[in-house]
């Protein structure tokens, strides 16, 4: 994940710590697509260069059928089967039409007939699922996270100014092959190879995320300074020609989608929330909607002339519920440049005292084949469970 940064960091390092990327093939331990010559992502270390070398062109693969739902037939699983029922609409959210949402050719086509699927807000679109998850699936991701093991809580990272506080696991695929399933249905992706490995997160009382974007920027951009005022602060205007770091080059690919299931209630008031702090704080070209004509984020003023203000924007808050699944789009497709979405930028709020909070993550990429940070990795199976 790449993270935006906080207020007042005028010089800020890139928002990860270099010496932390290594390969990851096809976003899990299974062999990756014939090459010609490997593509290979090296770095020096702390505050090193950056040294991206590119083979020659990878042989023909479901790189460029991301989003066909026609994978090679290797990587076909069976559909979960779905409930008898479908949950009955969240009352504390708003239920909108799908129509805008599916009108749109900027952002990845989800599986719009999912049970429990709820638009709660439009443009940016941001979906809740009811009951994705069963209260056994949660209580069985919970165990299995708090068993420790090889893969057991790690310090998670949130890169630069971000502040992270939180712990993690990541699970190997063969532990939760259910979820990924579900996820996958969901998602209305085919390809098991775009799902990075699922993180359990734990957060106890006091810890927090804060404002922080799902997407990568591309090497250079003004975010990995900071919380600056900038053209094109997550680099897209690059992406055509160099792609981001962790897509290996690969032109206009990024993450495009975060599916976050939280695994235990919190009650009411008692923090932990995932809020949505800017809202309308990217604009489209001249300074029209975003999801009309978008453009790359521009931070130097706001369309109307004003000083840029970096608290700019509504609110949006998701209180936690067990089995719920909250969904959102932190990029456009590639056929439309991988753009990060500023609007979604998020932070998970502290749980108070008394209050923990436990969610998992599953990040979806546009293409099979990433580079990630050693803490989106699995080191082990997290315990023996399977679910």
């Amino acid at each position: 994940m790449r993270a935006a940064p906080a207020r007042g960091s005028e010089s800020r390092p890139l928002p990860y710590p270099k010496d932390r990327i290594r390969k990851s093939a096809g976003l899990m331990r299974s062999p990756a697509p014939p090459f010609a010559l490997a593509v290979l992502l090296t770095a020096s270390g702390p505050g090193g260069g950056l040294g991206l070398g590119l083979g020659l062109a990878p042989e023909k693969t479901s790189v460029e059928r991301w989003n066909t739902g026609i994978p090679h037939a290797r990587e076909r699983d069976p559909a979960p089967s779905s409930p008898s029922s479908p949950p009955a609409p969240n009352p504390r959210y708003p239920d909108l039409p799908l129509d805008r949402y599916l009108a749109s050719p900027y952002f990845h086509r989800i599986n719009a007939s999912y049970p429990g699927l709820q638009l709660v807000h439009e443009e940016p679109y941001i979906f809740v699922v009811n009951g994705f998850l069963t209260d056994d699936e949660c209580d069985r991701l919970v165990a299995k996270a708090e068993a420790g093991g090889e893969g057991g809580w790690r310090r998670q990272v949130g890169g630069g100014p971000v502040v992270r506080t939180s712990g993690g696991v990541v699970c190997e695929d063969g532990e939760v092959p259910s979820i990924r399933r579900k996820m996958m249905d969901l998602a209305a992706v085919s390809n098991p190879r775009q799902l990075q490995g699922l993180k359990i997160s734990r957060y106890l009382e006091g810890q927090e995320f804060s404002k922080h974007t799902d997407a990568w920027p591309t090497e250079g951009a003004p975010v990995g300074r900071g919380w600056v005022e900038e053209d094109d602060f997550f680099g897209d205007r690059s992406r055509p020609t160099r792609g981001c770091i962790s897509s290996l080059g690969r032109p206009n690919h990024n993450n495009f989608m975060t599916a976050l299931v939280y695994l235990n209630d919190i009650p009411s008031g008692r923090g932990g929330c995932t809020t949505f702090p800017n809202i309308g704080i990217h604009t489209g070209r001249g300074g029209g909607s975003f999801y009309e004509a978008p453009v790359p984020l521009d931070a130097r003023e706001r369309p109307d002339g004003t000083p840029w203000d970096w608290d700019y924007g509504k609110t949006l808050r998701i209180h936690p519920q067990k089995g719920m699944a909250l969904l959102h789009f932190c990029s456009l497709v590639p056929e439309h440049g991988g753009i990060c979405d500023a609007n979604v930028m998020h932070q998970a709020e502290r749980p108070d005292p008394g209050q923990e909070k436990f969610v998992c993550q599953q990040f979806f990429a546009s293409c099979p084949e990433w580079e990630l940070p050693d803490d989106s990795l699995p080191v082990g199976r997290v315990s023996a469970n399977t679910i």
